[in-house]
């Protein structure tokens, strides 16, 4: 049960307490006006003493203790809907729909840095757009049925982007130090990568991810 159910139950039970204190002081205000009588007839059957002050009180009591109940009841067994930050999970057509999306706005956008950027900038900004595409598809929340593969596609990628980061880093270097055969090892690596990125890509009925 979480805190905005107790916070409904106790003010569920707040207000009924409340009422039935409203309740109680009236009646006590009532007997106080109007002393029994000592010829008072002895009590008639339930329906006729419902009917009095005292009958009145006891039903009223009687019905606010079960409108609590089921006011809780009603409260616990509802179902909790989903926290504000929570999606829910989307069908498997809208996700393969968003997923080739996002992948082909990502395949726009490197066209456009092939075609306006400078040649010694494209590979830090393809690594932009990767990381971009990435963080786009993090924020999908797959069906269950696509769960796994979904997981393995952005932990693949992620895996890619840090070797494809250091690649860069190695390049900006201004020393000499950085070996041509480091680049191309992890060069190697990124793709390799690349290809289990593409066979996920296609696992899921989206080979528009793919680097193919």
């Amino acid at each position: 049960m979480d805190s905005q159910t107790i916070s409904v139950i106790i003010g569920v039970i707040g207000a009924a307490i409340a009422a039935l204190g409203l309740l109680l002081a009236w009646y006590r205000g009532d007997r106080s006006k109007t002393p029994p009588s000592p010829d008072q007839s002895p009590p008639g059957p339930w329906y006729r003493r419902i009917r009095t002050r005292h009958g009145m009180a006891i039903a009223a009591a009687t019905a606010v203790a079960v409108l609590t109940g089921v006011g809780v009841l009603l409260v616990i067994v509802s179902p909790a809907a989903p926290p504000p930050d929570q999606a829910a999970p989307l069908t498997e057509a809208q996700y393969r729909s968003e997923l080739t999306r996002a992948c082909v706005d990502a395949d726009e956008e490197a066209q456009r840095i092939a075609e306006t950027e400078p040649a010694n900038t494209v590979f830090g900004a393809n690594i932009n757009v990767e990381r971009h595409l990435v963080d786009r598809l993090r924020g999908l929340v797959p069906p269950k049925s696509l769960r796994a593969a979904h997981d393995d596609l952005i932990g693949t990628w992620d895996r890619r982007l840090a070797i494809l980061d250091s690649i860069y880093l190695k390049l900006r270097r201004p020393d000499t130090d950085v070996q041509d055969a480091d680049v191309q090892a992890d060069l190697a690596v990124a793709t390799e990568l690349a290809a289990k990125v593409t066979e996920l890509s296609k696992s899921v009925d989206v080979p528009q991810c793919g680097f193919e």
